[in-house]
């Protein structure tokens, strides 16, 4: 799966693009295996903020402020988010597991 426990900023040097995003590497051989097997990569919740989407929002997330947990990607929007959903992941995971079916296909302003 993953190369490292946390995620690292990527290099445009390696970059893939998938369904229209691109999404850069720390290495070609990270760029290789992303490019196999995409879908064990992808951020959850479409790259949105893992925090957000458990309050029913979608806001952009940024792998600076990131975690990965059991083999899965969760992006947040600033360090101060990522704060907060470390006193307590594995209820936002749930919770913005439970929110996200009811908010993939809702636009952004409509929220």
């Amino acid at each position: 799966m993953f190369e490292s426990s946390a995620p690292t900023q990527g290099n445009a040097v390696h970059t893939s693009t998938y369904d229209g995003v691109d999404y850069y590497f720390t290495s070609a051989e990270a760029k290789a295996s992303f490019d196999a097997a995409p879908e064990q990569y992808l951020p959850q919740f479409g790259g949105f903020c893992a925090f957000g989407v458990q309050v029913g929002k979608k806001l952009d997330g940024d792998v600076r402020y990131a975690d990965i947990v059991e083999g899965k990607l969760y992006l947040f929007v600033s360090a101060a988010t990522l704060e907060k959903y470390l006193e307590d992941p594995e209820a936002v995971i749930a919770g913005a597991n439970a929110k996200w079916p009811g908010i993939v296909n809702t636009p952004v302003s409509d929220l």
